[in-house]
């Protein structure tokens, strides 16, 4: 037995990884420890003694218990009511063949075993269906405390090992969330189906055990509890009042006291009949657990209720899906935040709110603002295409001219510029160099539909930013003029380098972000 409890209480403990929210835990946690109790109390009723004891006279006492176990009848003579404490309303009853008998009660503890599997069924089914989507992302980016780097450009120098010597390093824990969430972007809708059918099942589920449950108890479950709190309204006195003929709705569910008639052959070979009473011991504890789990149905239904609405909320309007992860952040001294946070949802889909939303749950606050503002700029500067795109004719330039990404530095500055299509100033350049990526042939103010000259027009403005930069260092020259950055908007065609190849334009549209 004790082991039993011990069982149960390990089970109440978290996973480490959370791939559900606070509903799923009512269903599949804390009502499964109810029913699994009931169940524990049901097989260990050998310590409450006898599930049934009776008073026969002329007959075997151990076989008219067994007998009466099985055969007993809720009916009780209304001369032998004076003196009885649980007193079960018979005015629905003709005689004891009328009166439900109690042989059902010895399915209590089997019940509960059901129920408690009905329960747990939805969230098994949901972790399958997950298939550890989000304990594939690791557990790294729930340690309380991340290491930031000081030089986020050196990180390409050392080993994917040396860079956890010292702790987890935040620069590499983001850099790995955004490749692997990169990868699944825009293939996460069957994702959130799939949990928002769990979802659905688990009010279904609870609806059917509720309305069975009622059938199994003689139709007296619907409002057991609320009977029950109105009865131990009245005083003592007016309880037993027979005049007021006050009922405990507990014994009426679950009687205590029972008359059992027995048949027999007498000596002669003619029928015969011995009547005696029992009374019901476990009925005691069942009563008690009958009761708790009727509350437990009345607190779970307006929830259950409650969660589906905000459910729907979260489908249909964006503001609540963007609220949700929003109020996680830790963004009161972080404005751009909003914006990137705002830049990745417009960009993803529902499917991918939803993993954001389970990997906030499972994320130091601090490290997921990080990966919101990294994710933001890898999908502006290097966002996912199409496999008509990949694999179009300019797909093996867009192989061979990548550069190394984990050279890209932008501060906060640099951030918002990418994000608002602007490109940053020369001196900021100057600070940071920056090395350009043509994987994807985006060009910063002109035209996206350019994928032969603006895209060799992006690698020449790179390579020329770069010698720039290189003579502007080890010349002692006076720096050069500042080059005018473009304001055009036009969507023309741009033959040869065009406007691609000046360097703000380059500079602006390449990088990602990294303190």
């Amino acid at each position: 037995m004790a082991h039993l409890l011990s069982d149960l209480v390990s089970y109440m403990k978290f996973d480490e990884i959370n791939i559900d929210n606070w509903m799923f835990k009512l269903y599949y946690k804390f009502s499964f420890v109810i029913c699994m109790a009931g169940t524990m109390v049901g097989i260990a009723s050998q310590f409450f003694g006898d599930p049934i004891s009776c008073d026969f006279q002329g007959i075997q006492l151990d076989m008219a218990q067994d007998y009466c176990w099985i055969h007993g009848s809720a009916y009780i003579p209304p001369q032998y009511q004076a003196h009885m404490k649980c007193i079960v309303d018979q005015s629905d009853y003709d005689g004891p063949e009328d009166a439900p008998q109690t042989g059902y009660y010895q399915w209590v503890t089997f019940i509960f075993a059901i129920q408690a599997a009905i329960f747990y069924l939805p969230y098994k089914i949901w972790s399958s269906l997950e298939g550890g989507l989000i304990s594939d992302f690791g557990t790294d980016a729930r340690t309380p405390v991340i290491i930031r780097s000081r030089h986020a450009s050196l990180q390409s120098l050392v080993s994917e090992d040396a860079k956890y010597d010292d702790g987890v390093v935040m620069e590499a824990v983001v850099e790995k969330f955004v490749k692997y969430f990169k990868s699944i972007f825009h293939h996460n809708n069957w994702y959130f189906t799939y949990f928002v059918f769990c979802e659905f099942l688990n009010f279904a589920l609870f609806s059917v055990q509720f309305y069975f449950t009622n059938i199994f108890l003689g139709h007296k479950f619907t409002w057991y509890g609320w009977e029950v709190m109105e009865y131990y309204s009245h005083s003592y006195k007016e309880r037993y009042d027979p005049n007021l003929m006050l009922r405990d709705p507990m014994c009426a569910v679950f009687p205590t006291e029972v008359s059992c008639t027995i048949p027999n052959v007498g000596a002669a070979g003619g029928n015969q009949a011995h009547n005696g009473l029992c009374v019901l011991t476990q009925n005691v504890i069942n009563e008690k657990i009958y009761l708790f789990l009727w509350f437990w149905y009345f607190f779970l239904g307006p929830v259950s209720i409650f969660f589906i609405f905000f459910r729907l909320m979260t489908i249909l309007f964006d503001g609540v899906r963007f609220s949700l992860i929003y109020k996680s952040i830790r963004h009161k001294y972080d404005d751009d935040v909003r914006k990137c946070l705002t830049y990745v949802l417009n960009k993803g889909q529902i499917g991918d709110w939803f993993v954001l939303y389970q990997l906030c749950k499972n994320c130091n606050k601090y490290f997921f603002r990080q990966f919101i503002k990294e994710l933001a700029v890898e999908l502006k500067c290097r966002p996912k295409r199409s496999k008509a795109l990949t694999n179009g004719k300019n797909s093996t330039l867009s192989r061979t001219g990548t550069l190394p990404r984990d050279k890209l530095v932008l501060d906060d500055d640099a951030l918002m510029s990418v994000l608002s299509g602007s490109a940053p100033d020369e001196d900021d350049v100057k600070q940071h160099p920056l090395e350009y990526d043509v994987e994807h042939g985006h060009d910063g103010a002109g035209s996206e539909d350019s994928h032969e000259g603006g895209l060799g027009g992006h690698l020449a403005g790179a390579m020329e930013a770069k010698a720039l930069l290189t003579r502007g260092r080890s010349s002692s020259k006076p720096p050069m003029k500042k080059m005018p950055r473009s304001r055009s908007t036009s969507k023309k065609p741009v033959k040869g380098g065009g406007k691609g190849g000046k360097m703000g334009k380059a500079m602006g549209k390449a990088a990602f972000f990294a303190r």
